[in-house]
């Protein structure tokens, strides 16, 4: 699992996005008890970013494996997470 969480990880974050596009997963911080999952292809967390010129303000945990992603939502955050409703992955 890979973890990008400053303004400064975008280029790292986006080079990642590339390289899993068909097989990755992202689960997405929108505050501290809301995350959400998306397939590495979503609109909502690739391309040009709808606020500001950085994905990486919240925190997004990569990884093609997505018991591993949810896992770490419950265990660490203490939250389950929400499957994005554009992928639906």
């Amino acid at each position: 699992m890979e973890i990008f969480d400053h303004a400064d990880d975008h280029d790292e974050y986006v080079t990642w996005l590339k390289r899993h596009w068909e097989d990755g997963l992202v689960l997405h911080f929108n505050g501290p008890t809301e995350l959400v999952l998306h397939t590495a292809r979503c609109h909502c967390i690739s391309g040009t970013p709808s606020f500001g010129d950085t994905w990486t303000n919240n925190r997004k945990f990569c990884s093609e494996n997505r018991a591993e992603l949810t896992t770490y939502a419950t265990e660490t955050a203490g939250v389950r997470a929400h499957v994005c409703s554009f992928c639906r992955p």
